[in-house]
């Protein structure tokens, strides 16, 4: 049975910079989380709530481990969408998720929702 990590971003009312924010893991309120046990990664969405472009990164340990990734390629509804599956991040790293509001003059909040197993 799958399970969910859901992060928070808050977005701005100015474009930012890649990695302005760190999201808020909604689960347990904190800014990032260290895994108990391994995990595989079998999906990551964003939630499609958001009108704006968005920049999302994983960071493990510290360090960014991933490309840039946009909501534009990670929303359910874009039929195009970039799905992540078979991913493996280790048991005791520290994941957290970073990005940035693109464009827009408003704050645009949006979620990302990590499924593993």
């Amino acid at each position: 049975m799958p399970n969910v990590y859901n992060f928070q971003f808050q977005g701005s009312a100015s474009p930012q910079a890649d990695d302005a924010e760190t999201s808020q893991v909604l689960e347990t309120g904190e800014y990032g989380l260290t895994l108990p046990f391994d995990i595989t990664i079998v999906d990551f969405v964003s939630d499609g709530s958001n009108t704006q472009l968005h920049q999302v990164a994983f960071w493990i340990n510290g360090r960014k481990m991933s490309g840039n990734l946009y909501t534009n390629q990670i929303n359910p509804n874009n039929p195009g969408r970039l799905r992540l599956s078979g991913i493996v991040i280790k048991a005791g790293s520290r994941i957290q998720l970073k990005g940035s509001q693109k464009t827009g003059t408003a704050a645009d909040p949006f979620k990302c929702t990590l499924v593993y197993v």
